[in-house]
């Protein structure tokens, strides 16, 4: 009698079980961030852009003309630094 008797195959299966993802064939790579090129700033003035000398012994500019930023040379690097 135990010749006609169904045997149904075992089946064990874990719900909600995760791979160990160490052993999944493959390199893991991660995602790298998009950045995007960030503008040239061309509202700062440029080593080459000339200022005026004033009556304290520095050399000041307006950068971009007549728009309120005023800029002085400092006197030891010879860069723009924004002051008003």
């Amino acid at each position: 009698s135990d010749y006609y008797q169904q045997q149904q195959p075992a089946t064990h299966i874990q719900q909600g079980a995760m791979p160990n993802l160490n052993e999944l064939p493959g390199q893991m790579v991660a995602p790298q961030p998009v950045v995007a090129p960030q503008p040239v700033d061309v509202t700062v003035p440029t080593f080459n852009d000339v200022g005026t000398m004033r009556s304290d012994g520095n050399e000041w500019l307006e950068f971009p003309n007549t728009s309120g930023a005023w800029y002085m040379r400092d006197p030891a690097t010879r860069q723009w630094v924004r002051k008003i």
